[in-house]
């Protein structure tokens, strides 16, 4: 690598600059995430060498041309992230990595939230995770069965008010966590699915959260295998269920068949993670439903 890489930044606005990051990723067989608010370039005697960007409070779309991998150039690509999005004010945010980085990440403030398959860390650089157990704790209901569910923000159709029927009649108590596929958190949309559940005497509904990951928020851009990535968002998604969400709500089952848009793959991958006893994270049951 030479001396004369220069770093530039701009907003998603400049359709220009932003053409051309679509060129390079797609030179570097990546996808443009239409969701990036910001974005930084790295470019060497006029030839764009390396980009990433910014949506919400993730990093995204980070590319380093082939040349320079193996360099870790790409931390230095982090690093630019970092310095803009603090410019803007944006200093709590998160990034997904190989494992092989986490060190380094370690000494600019991230913290470890959890690994998926020896393969992809979830850190972030703040105490929001902190602070989000000790607001599900203050939801915590005690009893003999805790029960859990997930639903996309969706209307409900009637298949899926049958499934919550049938989970409530089991539990003491049921948690029904929202999830928005594109990452979005929208109150409105929780208040909606919260009047249709009003009926229920022993259901709470927790809004979405950046602790539960959605694919849009899921990069790819350091994992080889495509056909992988599905595998490692569920991994990932499961495990921080598991050992932060179910231990703080003393979840004990967790319900699953009311979710409209989870395959059998994520089912199974439940069914295996969620009843083993890890010594910071108690087993849940897995119960099918329908």
């Amino acid at each position: 690598m030479g001396q004369w890489v220069r770093f530039s930044e701009f907003d998603a606005t400049n359709e220009r600059r932003v053409a051309k990051v679509k060129d390079f990723l797609d030179k570097n067989e990546l996808a443009l995430s239409d969701d990036v608010e910001l974005f930084v370039t790295a470019s060497e005697e006029g030839e764009m060498v390396a980009c990433g960007g910014i949506s919400g409070k993730i990093l995204k779309c980070v590319a380093v041309t082939p040349r320079l991998r193996g360099q870790r150039f790409v931390l230095k690509v982090i690093d630019e992230l970092l310095a803009a999005a603090k410019k803007r004010g944006q200093e709590e945010l998160f990034l997904f990595s190989a494992p092989k980085n986490k060190e380094y990440f370690e000494s600019h403030g991230f913290k470890l939230i959890e690994s998926s398959g020896n393969e992809v860390l979830l850190m972030e650089n703040s105490d929001n995770l902190t602070h989000y157990k000790a607001s599900l704790r203050q939801k915590r209901v005690e009893g003999n069965v805790i029960g859990s569910a997930v639903l996309c923000d969706s209307p409900l159709q009637e298949k899926e008010m049958a499934l919550i029927r049938q989970a409530s009649k089991q539990c003491d108590w049921l948690h029904i966590f929202i999830v928005c596929e594109d990452g979005s958190h929208s109150s409105e949309r929780t208040e909606v699915l919260t009047q249709n559940l009003a009926g229920f005497s022993n259901i709470t509904v927790h809004e979405n959260s950046e602790y539960l990951i959605s694919k849009a928020t899921f990069p790819t851009y350091f994992i080889k295998d495509q056909d992988h990535i599905s595998a490692l968002h569920a991994e990932l998604d499961v495990k921080i269920f598991k050992r932060h969400i179910a231990p703080t709500l003393g979840i004990t089952h967790r319900f699953i068949g009311c979710e409209s848009d989870v395959n059998e793959a994520y089912n199974t991958l439940m069914k295996r993670i969620l009843p083993q006893s890890w010594e910071d994270a108690p087993s849940v049951e897995v119960v099918q439903l329908g």
